[in-house]
């Protein structure tokens, strides 16, 4: 497992948490919701953090701030479902986020 530490977090490879919540990242769902995700996560204590964008047929592809737990196997949305237009603008609120706490 490779990982990397900045500031008051650390970053993993996301496959870590698709093994821990399966059906969140199953080829079904990836092909219905035409979901994307990083291939990395920032982890702060017991949460990871990740972005993930999803594209409805003819709409623009959107990008959401994910929080997985790993005490209770959760997965959640920080801010608004698709909030962001742009990956970089997501990333760009996440590290804020987390230099924050």
């Amino acid at each position: 497992m490779s990982t990397s530490k900045s500031g008051n977090y650390e970053i993993y490879p996301i496959d870590e948490i698709e093994r821990l919540y399966p059906h969140w990242f199953s080829k079904g769902a990836q092909r219905f919701f035409n979901s994307r995700w990083s291939l990395t996560y920032y982890r702060k204590g017991n949460k990871g953090y990740f972005i993930s964008s999803e594209k409805y047929e003819c709409e623009a592809r959107l990008y959401t701030i994910r929080e997985f737990d790993f005490d209770t196997k959760s997965m959640n949305t920080i801010g608004k479902f698709q909030e962001f237009t742009t990956k970089r603008e997501a990333l760009k609120c996440l590290k804020e986020k987390l230099l924050e706490e």
